[in-house]
């Protein structure tokens, strides 16, 4: 007769025990989607500064317009709450035709070969500002949220600092080099101070060559001018160079490296620099090329996370930004190909334990810092008297 009950008994236990537990589960799902739908909100609306594209030159050089989005991670289409850095650069000369990545035409070489170094720079930012129709800035005030879009820009490589048209590696006069820093303030925010080809400043992150005394002497230049310095393309033996000619004083900043022990590339940057860059409060721009980040296996978003929580975790996100050398024939992983593959990284940091705070400090408030205090800096402060 009581067989039933005693049946239905451990049933009813479940149910006592259970529907507390399917009602927490219940609420911790809600919720999980109520964060989730505000973070996504959050990384949607904040500014997005990345650190260095190369599309000046396929504007420029190539002449494929902004307009243009076939092809290209960058485009006016997806261009918004942005304040990216279009990096000024063009081949050393003589521009040759067909030579990859960038494949130029006959004509387009040519037209290339025509004009000085310097010249295409002064053409470039035209081409920008008339294209784009954004303004270019350099004030730090342009990353703030209420800010409209804009533009800031980087010199890659300091062998553009040349009217010669020389195909020497010469360096020109110290007046001549005032005199193109003049024209270049008000629009350009760093200058690198090498790329892949030797020059007369300093080593390539392929060499071990440091710092020359015409290196020197361009570096106190920018100084003076307020032109933050860029070392990614350098050796390390440059940056260890500087880093002693300042007596660390002035922040290294690096445009699109990531992290050697993570990948074992020249372009990328040793613990003893990462140290280093912490110490003078520097700023690391994260390189989405998959050769840089990976090693040349296939890369995925969580691949650049990985340099992203490295840098984060032994050192600091103040340090942390995004140089996603976008354009530049990069192998970008998948899902990170236009700005908003960028913002869907935002959204896995946050999943991955990054504050709020962090996030806006990695997409612009670092960079924002950065040029306010290279902008404010003079050489007194760095080397303790003028050299003029």
């Amino acid at each position: 007769m009581n067989f039933p009950c005693k049946k239905r008994v451990p049933f009813l236990l479940f149910l006592l025990f259970a529907t507390p537990f399917l009602s927490f589960c219940k609420t911790s799902v809600f919720l999980f989607q109520q964060k989730f739908a505000s973070d996504q909100k959050f990384i949607h609306l904040i500014p997005l500064a990345d650190l260095h594209n190369d599309r000046s030159f396929f504007i420029t050089g190539k002449g494929t317009g902004w307009e243009e989005c076939q092809g290209m991670n960058l485009c006016r289409g997806n261009y918004k709450k942005a304040r990216f850095f279009f990096s000024l650069w063009r081949p050393p000369l003589p521009i040759a035709p067909y030579r990859k990545p960038w494949e130029l035409t006959p004509l387009q070489a040519t037209s290339l070969n025509q004009i000085s170094h310097f010249d295409y720079l002064l053409q470039a930012i035209s081409d920008i500002e008339k294209q784009t129709r954004l303004p270019i800035r350099t004030h730090p005030s342009a990353f703030n949220p209420q800010e409209q879009d804009s533009i800031f820009l980087g010199v890659e490589g300091s062998y553009l600092l040349d009217r010669s048209h020389s195909k020497e590696k010469m360096a020109p006069s110290e007046s001549e080099l005032i005199g193109m820093l003049e024209r270049l303030k008000k629009k350009v925010s760093y200058l690198s101070i090498s790329w892949s080809h030797s020059n007369p400043y300093s080593g390539t992150s392929n060499e071990s060559i440091g710092l020359s005394t015409k290196g020197r002497n361009l570096l106190r230049l920018l100084i003076r001018f307020g032109i933050l310095i860029d070392w990614s393309h350098a050796s390390e033996a440059s940056v260890l160079d500087f880093y002693e000619f300042t007596k660390g004083r002035y922040p290294l900043f690096f445009s699109h490296s990531s992290v050697r022990k993570l990948c074992a590339h020249p372009r990328n940057l040793s613990e003893k620099i990462l140290k280093l860059t912490e110490k003078t409060k520097g700023l690391i721009g994260i390189n989405f090329h998959a050769p840089y980040i990976n090693c040349g296996l296939p890369t995925q978003i969580d691949d650049v996370l990985r340099h992203i929580h490295h840098i984060r975790n032994h050192y600091s996100a103040s340090i942390l930004g995004l140089g996603s050398d976008f354009d530049a024939k990069a192998v970008i992983p998948k899902g990170l190909e236009e700005p908003i593959g960028i913002r869907n990284l935002g959204m896995k940091m946050l999943l991955s334990g990054f504050t709020r705070s962090e996030v806006q400090d990695i997409f612009y408030r670092n960079i924002q810092k950065l040029l306010k205090r290279v902008q404010e800096l003079n050489e007194t402060d760095v080397f303790g008297q003028k050299s003029y």
